[in-house]
C-alpha cells in the first residue's frame, strides 16, 4: 500500500482505486493495535499514505481509521508518528460523527501534547491542521476537551506564518475566535488567569487582531 501511494503520478489510477476499494486501508487499520511497535508505526504510515491521494474511495475505505489513529497516538506519543497521524486527519475526519469519536478517543489531548513537544515548524502546522479537522473549525471543542494548551499552541504555531499564507491566516482567525469564546466563559477566564504568561500571550494575540 505504501509503494502504490508513494508516487500517485507513476501509478495507473485504476490500480490505487482498486486497492483502496478492496479494503486495503481498512485491513491495515487492524494492525494499529498490533503488539509490535515497529508494525504499529508502519501501519500508521500505511493508513496515512492514501489519505494524500485525491481519490473519493479513500474516505470510505478508511472508515474508522481516524479513531484508531487517535487511540494509537494517545498510547504511543512518538513525534514522528504524531506527524504521520496528523497528516491523515483532514481526510479522515470528514463529518461530526467521525470527529466526535476521535475526540472521545482522546484526540485533542494527544494532538495538543504532540504540538507542545514538536519543535519543527512544518510538523507543528500539520498538527494544527489535524486539530482543526478534529474540532471541525470550532475551537471551543478543543478547549472543552483539552483546556487552553491546544489553543495557545496553535496560536503560537500560526502567528508568524499567518501573515504569509492566506489559508493559515483563516486558520489563525478560527483559533482566535475559539480563544475569545473560551474567555467569554468564567471557567475559561479563571483557568487562563492562573498562568500569567499564557494570559499575556492570549490577550496580546487577540488585541493584535
Amino acid at each position: 500500500l505504501l509503494n502504490v501511494t508513494r508516487d500517485a503520478s507513476a501509478v495507473p489510477p485504476h490500480c490505487a482505486g482498486e486497492m483502496l476499494a478492496a479494503g486495503a486501508p481498512a485491513a491495515v487499520v487492524g494492525l494499529l493495535a498490533h503488539a509490535d511497535a515497529d508494525i504499529r508505526a508502519i501501519a500508521a504510515a500505511a493508513v496515512a499514505s492514501p489519505c494524500q491521494l485525491p481519490h473519493p474511495v479513500v474516505r470510505r475505505a478508511s472508515a474508522g481509521a481516524g479513531v484508531a489513529l487517535m487511540r494509537l497516538l494517545v498510547h504511543t506519543p512518538d513525534p514522528t508518528m504524531a506527524r504521520t497521524i496528523a497528516s491523515a486527519m483532514p481526510a479522515l475526519l470528514i463529518d461530526e460523527q467521525s470527529r466526535a469519536a476521535a475526540r472521545d478517543a482522546g484526540g485533542a489531548v494527544a494532538l495538543s501534547g504532540a504540538l507542545g513537544a514538536s519543535t519543527d515548524p512544518d510538523a507543528r502546522l500539520t498538527i494544527v491542521c489535524a486539530l482543526a479537522a478534529l474540532v471541525g473549525g470550532d475551537w471551543r471543542a478543543a478547549y472543552k476537551a483539552a483546556g487552553w494548551p491546544p489553543i495557545i499552541g496553535s496560536l503560537q504555531a500560526l502567528q508568524h506564518v499567518a501573515t504569509q499564507r492566506a489559508d493559515m491566516l483563516e486558520a489563525y482567525y478560527a483559533v482566535a475566535r475559539g480563544a475569545a469564546a473560551a474567555l467569554s466563559e468564567s471557567d475559561g477566564r479563571d483557568s487562563l488567569a492562573a498562568d500569567s504568561r499564557a494570559l499575556n500571550f492570549v490577550c496580546t494575540s487577540l488585541w493584535a487582531l
